[in-house]
């Protein structure tokens, strides 16, 4: 997502500010600010919302502004910059271009349209057109620096460093205390081969920050490149001078060895490297720079070897020579091809933080690197004795219960390898006594052979592997694979311990510890950018009653099943779930308003409400109270921001349980229904399908109303009745119907509901007549498909916004869709629209067609 950086101003100051983009590298110390959009109070009020990512709203606002005549060009093209902005960042790329370049038909000098429109063709590969409009962004304003920036990726994804690096330095002109595009500028000049002007830009950043030692590194490292350039001896000098003085600084960091071995090795002086090699590795074990000039280091050694054989070579010896050379030169080649892809497993490892993110890269580097048909990764829980499948296998071979607690190593020392082969196996009673019908699950599933993943005597899991049939396991596969289970048991242990630091451990979710962490990072994030973060605090109703009556175990599985289910509700990546207490847990919700915050929570709780937890005799319904709060509306620091979530959580479970309480709203008692009320304040689900009950539909309805109006974009309601022969529905058709209609709409648009009357309905934001037909047709048709044992009929009425005018327009809309209702009721299992009930049948959009 691109950030409105430069909005729409054109830039008045002489040493324009930095604009620091969130988890982008940061390094030396500068400001961060927004330029003031423009003088218009109608852009500003709009860019508060885009800034707050209210796509949607500011788009409503936008179009009205389009509309308008009194606007001049210069100022309609500022709105339609800002309708292509919104449309990049919906991924609506046609819609992006068509808005840009209106804008700049309006406003050719419009350097910000040009800017939005590269980025468009940039990630539409089309890169000489992204090059054309930031020349054109850069000519019309100097000092765009963002504009530069992309120049100089678009420059060094085509291989042109040198024009890259001149970019880099005109916005080092522009920001010279800038650390970010100093180093930027330093990796240019040193892709390019212009190693003093790398080296003057290293001591630049040193005097910005002389507190970050790695430019020290960094910077003999540039001479060690330049030394390798030119092979002059003061080079080499610099260089050792550098690195002394990082050792000084930082003892204890690999680099402070790996740096004069990378040197060494250049200057032929092979024993110094191999000395220093090893120091790096015993200050940082099996890190991938070490491992890779090691591997150098060996076929250097080797050769040596070689060569002295061929010195030694005699007349009558030449015959064992050569079997012997040969011989060397294939333990060689082996060796480092081995140490090759430890290296690159290691390197590609390394940044993963995810049991499931390492699973799909472990079986998928083992499959490609050794011809895999299939593989699995089985991890040993200790909590209750079992393996538990993170890879291919079906549910059957998902758990495998243990039953032996002594070392796994016997098993290996009885068949002699680290690789082991289920028919070699299947002889074994004493394995399997230990693993019950393990061996023939395998068989059955086509895996061969098996790995132990263990760490000394500790057993941490096993990776099960499966060739084509009849293949023979190769000798490269056997020198592979130990080194390489070995890795994968240390990586497994290392993900362990990071996620039994900050994450709950029978729930899979964050950990009160990490929750905090989180919550600090987001809040001081969205302090910064002023944007919108909100808290969401949720407990279980009546949980200790599911405790006293179905056991403890029975409410475990309660926990993992509501992790679950609200782990699938989130944006991955983004938002944060927790597990706080027993059965309390937390969302962090970064970049969301208050009434998006209620909706994400108001799913969650509609889900929970609607889902059959297993384990328990009969359906028995699990409900929560949540409280919503969120910063800067309801706190101004991220303990009051608790305190207040914690509070509207509270009201909740007193004013009846089973809801959704905003901050600084009164949730009305269980009672008599008030006259109206909040969509927030009331029960919004239909009891007997799970569906909206008329209620919501009618808020919804209202909201969605005064959205079409503004926008004059259509809406379309329909009236659903199915008639079984004029008996009533009994509750499993009903939730079989509700089922079938949630299918036919788009989730968190369209409103499906159920009225007091007995009939569905359906809201259809942003739908036309013709669309609406069609979703209700395609429900009818199922219906009659799926359901035919229940001689059900189906009739609906469908109508649109577009009436005339008169009168309340929910009033008439409703009115309209029942009156054509009624006609199809006549004529039964038919759907009538009400502007065209002579055509009763019209043709989709495209739109819907797709779907």
């Amino acid at each position: 997502m691109i950030l409105l950086l430069t909005a729409l101003a054109p830039c008045h100051a002489q040493t324009p500010p930095e604009f620091n983009v969130p988890n982008a590298p940061s390094l030396g110390q500068y400001t961060t600010e927004f330029l003031p959009v423009t003088a218009r109070a109608e852009i500003e009020r709009v860019y508060a919302l885009l800034v707050d990512f209210r796509f949607e709203q500011a788009l409503n606002e936008l179009n009205l502004l389009a509309a308008r005549q009194d606007l001049s060009a210069s100022a309609l093209s500022d709105v339609w910059t800002l309708i292509g902005y919104v449309h990049y960042n919906q991924r609506r790329g046609p819609d992006t271009v068509k808005a840009l370049d209106k804008a700049i038909e309006l406003e050719p000098k419009n350097a910000t349209a040009h800017f939005f429109l590269a980025s468009e063709y940039y990630v539409d590969g089309r890169k000489d057109l992204a090059e054309e409009h930031l020349i054109r962004a850069v000519r019309l304003r100097p000092t765009f620096v963002s504009a530069h920036r992309m120049l100089a990726e678009l420059a060094k994804d085509g291989g042109q460093t040198g024009y890259a690096a001149e970019k880099y330095q005109e916005i080092v002109r522009l920001l010279p205390k800038s650390g970010y595009y100093n180093y930027q500028l330093y990796n240019a000049y040193k892709a390019d081969g212009q190693f003093e002007k790398a080296i003057r830009t290293l001591d630049e950043l040193i005097a910005l920050e002389p507190g970050f030692t790695t430019n020290y590194y960094r910077k003999g490292e540039a001479y060690t490149k330049w030394y390798e350039k030119e092979r002059r001896r003061e080079l080499a000098l610099e260089a050792t001078r550098c690195y002394d003085q990082f050792k000084k600084l930082e003892p204890t960091n690999y680099q402070s060895a790996l740096g004069p071995a990378k040197l060494a090795y250049d200057m032929g002086d092979m024993d110094t490297a191999q000395e220093q090699c090893n120091v790096a590795n015993g200050l940082s074990p099996g890190h991938p720079d070490v491992v890779g000039l090691q591997a150098q280091l060996n076929n250097y050694y080797n050769e040596k070897r070689l060569r002295w054989i061929r010195q030694g070579a005699t007349a009558g010896g030449l015959t064992l020579l050569t079997v012997l050379l040969a011989w060397s030169i294939r333990v060689a080649q082996r060796r480092a091809k081995v140490l090759s892809i430890l290296s690159r497993f290691n390197t590609e490892a390394e940044p993963l933080y995810e049991f499931d993110k390492f699973k799909d890269f472990c079986l998928d580097f083992l499959e490609d690197e050794l011809g895999l048909q299939r593989a699995a990764l089985l991890l040993y829980s200790s909590s209750d004795n079992s393996l538990y499948e993170h890879g291919t296998l079906p549910e059957e071979v998902e758990r495998i219960q243990l039953v032996t607690g002594k070392e796994v190593a016997n098993w290996q020392l009885r068949v002699g390898n680290t690789l082991l082969m289920v028919r070699d196996l299947k002889s074994d009673a004493m394995f399997g006594k230990a693993f019950p019908s393990l061996l023939e699950r395998f068989e059955a599933r086509g895996f061969r052979a098996m790995v132990f993943l263990r760490e000394g005597s500790l057993l941490r899991g096993l990776l099960a592997l499966g060739w084509e049939g009849g293949r023979r396991v190769a000798r490269r596969h056997l020198d592979i694979l130990e080194p390489l289970s070995q890795l994968v048991a240390q990586n497994t242990e290392r993900l362990h311990l990071y996620e039994s630091t900050l994450h709950d451990e029978m729930t899979g979710l964050a950990n009160r510890r990490c929750f905090e962490q989180r919550l600090s990072t987001e809040f001081r994030r969205a302090s910064r950018y002023q944007q919108a973060c909100s808290l969401v605090i949720f407990d279980i109703d009546n949980f200790k009653t599911v405790n006293d009556t179905y056991g403890h175990a029975q409410g475990d599985r309660v926990l993992v099943e509501l992790a679950e289910l609200v782990r699938r509700s989130l944006r991955e990546g983004i938002d944060t779930a927790s597990r706080t207490g027993g059965e309390e847990f937390s969302l962090i919700l970064p970049a969301t308003p208050l009434n998006l915050a209620v909706q994400t929570a108001e799913r969650i709780r509609h889900k929970c409400e609607r889902h059959r937890f297993s384990g328990f005799p009969r359906p028995h319904p699990i409900t929560l109270s949540m409280g919503v709060a969120t910063y800067p509306d309801h706190a101004p620091d991220e303990a009051e921001l608790v305190k207040t979530a914690d509070e509207a959580q509270y009201r909740a479970k007193k004013s009846g349980k089973n809801r959704v309480c905003p901050a600084g709203e009164v949730v009305p008692m269980q009672g008599p229904q008030l006259g109206s009320a909040r969509k927030s304040e009331m029960n919004i689900l239909d009891r007997d399908t799970g569906l909206y009950n008329g209620s919501y539909l009618s808020l919804r309805l209202a909201d969605e109303l005064h959205r079409s109006l503004r926008s004059g974009r259509a809406l379309c309601v329909a009236i659903i009745g199915v008639d079984a022969r004029g008996e009533p529905l009994d509750e499993e058709t009903w939730r079989r119907l509700a089922l079938i209609l949630r299918e036919q709409v788009r989730e968190g648009m369209d409103v499906p509901a159920r009225l007091e009357s007995g009939e569905l309905a359906l809201l259809l934001p942003e739908t036309s007549i013709e669309d609406g037909f069609f979703v209700v047709e395609r429900f009818r048709q199922t219906v009659e498909k799926t359901m035919a044992d229940c001689g059900l009929t189906v009739s609906a009425g469908v109508a649109a916004r577009s009436l005339p005018a008169g009168g309340d327009p929910a009033t008439r809309l409703m009115e309209a869709a029942c009156d054509a209702y009624q006609r199809a009721r006549q004529e039964r299992n038919s759907v009538y629209c009400s502007a065209l009930a002579a055509a009763p049948r019209p043709q989709p959009s495209t739109a819907w067609r797709d779907e």
